[in-house]
């Protein structure tokens, strides 16, 4: 069983090449750890006056790189013709809502933890780790704009946010071109996600699409196993 408290790590997976929004970005990541290593803590001393201050100045900090983040990213999408520009503006009101309504919960700490918790999950899951990608993929004029931007590792250390019983889940075997042999264990969650949607994750070697075998046996000849592969991506 996976530790409960799970962080992030700022790849080149996550860059939707602009150095400036890049840097904020890694800077949210660094929040949403420390985030999630302060309230860990405070579960275990619910009675820390210097756990709840560091809380609250995790939130200024947020707050911050929000009000920045949001105005850099919109005059972004304004100067490359992003044409989600009014959804993406949207979602940035969401959050600033959700922001707001954080501060009524000011004066009970349990209640701020658990909603500070939720919108520094939607900032990264719902919004950059989803929404800021498509940003990533306009420019590199992506075939897919429903495509996973991660490979399964950085996916599922993603959704941990979300779900920190993933790691419990039951499992479904998935495989890349690269190494017909290397087994990847996909959790259920994500498994039903890829089959109902046109999003597709990458390989983390070679960063090509993996695909579910649902029939796999791991003994089969490689040659019909390669063509049995690519006759599914094809």
């Amino acid at each position: 069983m996976q530790p409960k408290c799970q962080y992030i790590s700022w790849t080149k997976d996550f860059s939707i090449n602009n150095i400036e929004l890049d840097k904020q970005h890694e800077a949210i990541i660094q929040i949403a750890n420390d985030t999630a290593y302060t309230i860990h803590k405070l579960e275990q001393n619910p009675n820390s006056l210097e756990l709840k201050k560091e809380l609250k100045k995790i939130t200024m900090r947020l707050f911050h790189y929000m009000k920045t983040h949001f105005t850099d990213e919109e005059e972004f999408m304004k100067d490359i013709e992003f044409p989600l520009f009014e959804e993406h503006r949207k979602a940035h009101m969401a959050l600033a809502n959700q922001a707001r309504e954080l501060l009524n919960h000011s004066n009970d700490i349990k209640h701020f933890a658990q909603k500070l918790e939720a919108l520094v999950n939607d900032f990264v899951i719902k919004h950059f780790a989803q929404e800021d990608i498509l940003l990533a993929n306009f420019l590199d004029k992506a075939l897919h704009i429903n495509e996973v931007h991660f490979n399964l590792e950085q996916y599922i250390m993603l959704k941990t946010l979300q779900n920190k019983d993933i790691y419990n889940e039951k499992t479904y075997d998935y495989i890349c071109s690269c190494s017909l042999e290397n087994i990847y264990k996909v959790p259920e969650s994500i498994h039903e996600e890829l089959e109902s949607s046109n999003k597709l994750i990458k390989c983390r070697y070679c960063e090509k699409v993996l695909v579910f075998l649902k029939e796999f046996d791991i003994k089969e000849n490689y040659q019909s196993l390669k063509e049995r592969f690519f006759s599914i991506i094809s």
